[in-house]
This record gives structure tokens, sequence and C-alpha cells, in this order.
């Protein structure tokens, strides 16, 4: 299973960006990636995430995701996230089973749910109804997942896997496992909405 991390807030605290991150880590060593938004820095990688690296991120807003490699070969690199369309970022945790309806020309289902997160966005919805559309027009059974919306907001959203929330003086930090005694699990079926 697959792991996320986020933040959103004025300036990360490193120690608990990087224990969000390691956590994240934890569940997914076959690739890694992270974004950051206003000023777009997008890294992706095979191998595992190494936590350390993100001490030093000052952004605003961080995305972030770990993958376990669950459907193809563990080497393609097409499966690491953040997937980005039109400035728009997503980080899944789930398998979308119908992700080739949603956009043929994706490179995974990740890359099928943000275009179709996009596309909603692009027709006019605000953020939290275009992710309740692409999420139904996806057959998904159980996900986690982050959005990092082009305006900044964060969106978080789980059924039947985990996310986890801190909020703190500096932001508000996710992970798909708990990194901090103050965390606590999102509900299911609760989808947040922090704006900058």
């Amino acid at each position: 299973m697959c792991g996320l991390f986020a933040f959103t807030g004025t300036h990360p605290d490193p120690t608990l960006l990087t224990d969000a991150a390691t956590a994240a880590a934890a569940r997914g060593p076959h690739g890694h990636g992270w974004a950051t938004h206003p000023n777009p820095i997008i890294h992706r990688a095979p191998g595992p995430l190494d936590p350390a690296h993100l001490a030093d991120l000052a952004a605003p807003r961080i995305i972030g995701h770990a993958r376990l490699a669950t459907r193809g070969d563990y080497r393609d690199t097409a499966g690491i996230q953040p997937c980005r369309a039109d400035g728009h970022l997503v980080a899944h945790n789930g398998t979308i089973r119908n992700w080739e309806t949603l956009d043929p020309r994706a490179a995974s289902d990740s890359a099928a749910l943000a275009r179709a997160y996009a596309d909603r966005r692009t027709a006019g919805d605000g953020p939290a109804t275009a992710l309740r559309a692409a999420l139904q027009a996806a057959d998904t059974p159980a996900w986690a997942l982050l959005v990092l919306d082009a305006t900044g907001a964060l969106l978080a959203w789980r059924r039947g896997l985990p996310l986890w929330r801190l909020d703190h003086d500096s932001g508000v930090y996710y992970a798909s496992r708990s990194f901090h005694p103050d965390a606590h699990q999102l509900a299911p079926d609760a989808l947040t909405v922090d704006t900058p």
C-alpha cells in the first residue's frame, strides 16, 4: 500500500514534515515524489524516499507520495506521483479499476484521476465538487488521497484506507500512517479542504 504525506501552512516544521514523510516512506519502497506550491518544484524518482531530503523545504504547501507497485513492473516510473494535470497535483493510494475509461491516454490510474479532477475544475466546479465528481466516475472501492489544487487549496479524503492529520502552530500535516501522538485519523468519507 502506498504512502502519502502533505503540509499546508506558513512554514513547515522540519521535524514534523520529515516525520510525516517517514511514515509515508515506510509504505512505499518502489518510487517516490513530492511537489511544492506556489513556486512549483516537482521531484520524482525510483526507489525509496529519503525523508531527510525534505528537511530544508520551506514551501507553504507540499504534497508527497511513496509508491508500492501493485500493478505492472515496480521499476516502471509512470506510477510515480504526485500526478500533475493543469497545475493540479494528485497523490493517491488505492487502485482505480476503470482508469483507462477515465483517460485512455493516461500512464497510470492516478494520472487518470488527476485528469478527471482537472477536467471538472476546467468545467467550473469548485475543488470539493470536482473531486467528488472525479471519484464518482472512478471504479475504486477504497482510497486515500491528497489533492493540491492549483489555487493552493489542499484536499484530503479517505475511504477504507487510512489518512492521519495533525493540526500544529505551523500548519496542517497529513500522512498515511500515524506520525505524531497528537495526529488523528480522518473519519471515513470526511473530505477536508484546507485553503491558503
